[in-house]
């Protein structure tokens, strides 16, 4: 497995063999066998261990496992423990979605804050199976049946062509030692079930599957890409941009063979998948619309206009010279133009962490304001270097539901305010500033 695990990095993954990534590893057999992977292949990874305190000792015990482990291979180890129910809870969320987001949430961070290229993670083909038939049985369309993508921003996933067989064999031939996670042998959770009972009776029925699985979901991708294709085009063709989406001109739609095809393709990433009443929006009456929970399809006279809805957490606000306010929920974002005798007379008459004082000359404009996201970072007033945005909440005691609501300005690229919490060095006042941008923070 060795060679063709080489092999299929020097093909599909030959970024591996520079820089330094992150193995998500749990101390299980996928993720011990891929961290054994990448040592013998010369690949630099660093390791990270999330705790998610479900399994009392035996959670504990993965982690001095891993503790060990990469001690005895000189492997850099992160850690961390999260009080998962408790979150789950906080975010009403289930306690695995829960230990997803964290999960992820943490790599990422860890990746951006030591420059690591990317997060590796030990899916494999057994997983590609599950992933397909659990979308199967929720009748997911063609997008939802291309199985795990090998590729997702800066996730990357190595062992996808790799059976648990040829996992198991590796680990048992080298003499591996892994934990086994005594919640797997539990079929309470829908995939433990399809895992523990049904794959295995798959398996013998259809003793090919595996082999041939990878090569279908090879040729489901090489469709999907074909469609894409063609939606494209369509989408050149019906359609023009607006603020936050498109606006698609029914005469053109009418003018394609089967567009109710193309329309479901067009539409289904926005949340409307029932096509049968989008071709009634089609000849609806002005002002008739459709709407989810991020978006609107109103139809006005020769169109249907798609607008994204503001919903505070993915919503993004710019702000023009000549922008005075600008509401927030049940907050409000105030701008003043101030012409002082002594710039920094003013500075220090208002200095307040609801108030953000600006050199008028030295600003990009649109200023953005929207909500943080992970990964961002800032470089914080009085400080040398930049911190990331995460970091600074938890020094600041912020709770995991006042993070939710916790904005950013940004001047071109760079975040110049943590608002009502840090400013940044950028366009700071000094003596010689002759116009003033006051920016007020009021919840």
């Amino acid at each position: 497995m060795l060679q063709a695990f080489v092999d299929h990095i020097k093909v599909t993954f030959p970024q591996l063999f520079d820089g330094t990534h992150l193995l998500a590893i749990s101390g299980g057999l996928d993720s011990v066998v891929l961290g054994n992977l990448l040592q013998y292949a010369g690949i630099k990874a660093q390791w990270a261990h999330c705790n998610f305190n479900l399994r009392g000792v035996e959670s504990d015990g993965d982690e001095q496992f891993l503790i060990e482990l990469a001690k005895t291979h000189d492997i850099k180890l992160h850690r961390s423990s999260f009080d998962t129910k408790a979150i789950a809870n906080e975010r009403g969320i289930s306690t695995q979605m829960a230990a997803r987001d964290l999960r992820y949430e943490w790599f990422e961070d860890l990746r951006s804050q030591n420059d690591l290229n990317s997060v590796l993670t030990a899916h494999h083909l057994d997983d590609q199976i599950e992933t397909f038939l659990i979308n199967l049985n929720r009748g997911a369309g063609l997008a939802g049946l291309q199985g795990i993508p090998a590729v997702n921003q800066h996730i990357i996933r190595p062992l996808l062509p790799f059976s648990r067989d040829q996992i198991l064999e590796y680990a048992q031939e080298h003499e591996l030692k892994w934990r086994e996670d005594s919640s797997n042998a539990s079929n309470s959770y829908q995939r433990n079930e399809l895992r523990n009972q049904v794959l295995p009776l798959l398996h013998n029925a259809l003793p090919d599957l595996k082999m041939n699985f990878a090569k279908t979901l090879s040729y489901l991708n090489d469709a999907g890409s074909i469609v894409d294709d063609a939606v494209a085009r369509f989408r050149e063709s019906v359609t023009t941009p607006n603020n936050t989406a498109f606006e698609i001109h029914i005469d053109e739609v009418k003018a394609f063979d089967g567009y109710s095809k193309y329309l479901f393709y067009l539409l289904h990433p926005y949340g409307f998948s029932q096509v049968e009443d989008v071709i009634q929006l089609l000849d609806a009456e002005t002002g008739k619309q459709l709407k989810n929970d991020r978006y609107t399809l109103l139809k006005d006279r020769d169109l249907l206009r798609l607008e994204g809805n503001q919903d505070l957490l993915t919503a993004t606000w710019y702000l023009l010279p000549e922008t005075t306010a600008v509401k927030v929920d049940d907050a409000q974002l105030t701008i003043e133009t101030v012409n002082p005798e002594d710039s920094i007379t003013f500075l220090n008459s208002n200095l307040a962490k609801n108030v953000l004082l600006l050199d008028t000359s030295r600003l990009d404009y649109p200023l953005t304001l929207r909500v943080w996201q992970h990964g961002d970072k800032m470089e914080p007033y009085g400080m040398k270097g930049s911190q990331l945005v995460s970091d600074i909440l938890i020094n600041e005691k912020i709770s995991r539901l006042e993070k939710e609501r916790c904005f950013v300005l940004e001047s071109g690229s760079k975040i110049i305010w943590l608002l009502g919490l840090r400013s940044s060095k950028h366009h700071a006042i000094k003596p010689q500033t002759r116009e003033i941008k006051k920016i007020t923070w009021s919840t």
